[in-house]
């Protein structure tokens, strides 16, 4: 069985799992605000999320490659009327700089480019995302 979805996924979740930013939670996980630390700037929380684009064979033989493409979306968000901008942004886009390979389960993810999002309110927060455009070539699903 091919785990290639999975590594992409485990293998960005790892690398954003070692920045030093608190409060990270990964899609399909709920947040309780509650249990958050208050700081300087409010309650401040990540969470990221795999938009990934469809996958697109490089060749059509049984033997070929597939190129996974997509985006690894990072919402980071801290009160409302704190500030539309934290360093921790640029600590976040830092780690997934331009080249970087990230491997999990053999599956190689490579980074193309970062970006930063525009900023907006959500409830009772402010939230930018980093949006990180990742590649991957693995072997074809026969």
């Amino acid at each position: 069985m091919s785990s290639f979805f999975t590594n992409i996924r485990v293998a960005l979740e790892t690398k954003l799992n070692t920045i030093n930013v608190n409060n990270i939670s990964f899609e399909n996980t709920e947040i309780d605000l509650s249990t958050l630390d208050k700081g300087a700037n409010g309650i401040e929380f990540v969470q990221a999320f795999l938009l990934p684009q469809a996958t697109e064979a490089l060749s059509l033989s049984p033997t070929g490659r597939d190129i996974h493409e997509g985006i690894f979306q990072i919402n980071y968000y801290n009160d409302a009327g704190v500030g539309g901008y934290s360093t921790k942004l640029d600590v976040i886009a830092d780690a997934f700089k331009r080249g970087t390979n990230l491997t999990h389960g053999g599956t190689t993810v490579r980074v193309r480019n970062v970006s930063l999002g525009v900023g907006r309110r959500e409830d009772a927060f402010f939230v930018r995302n980093i949006d990180v455009s990742y590649y991957a070539v693995t072997p074809a699903r026969s």
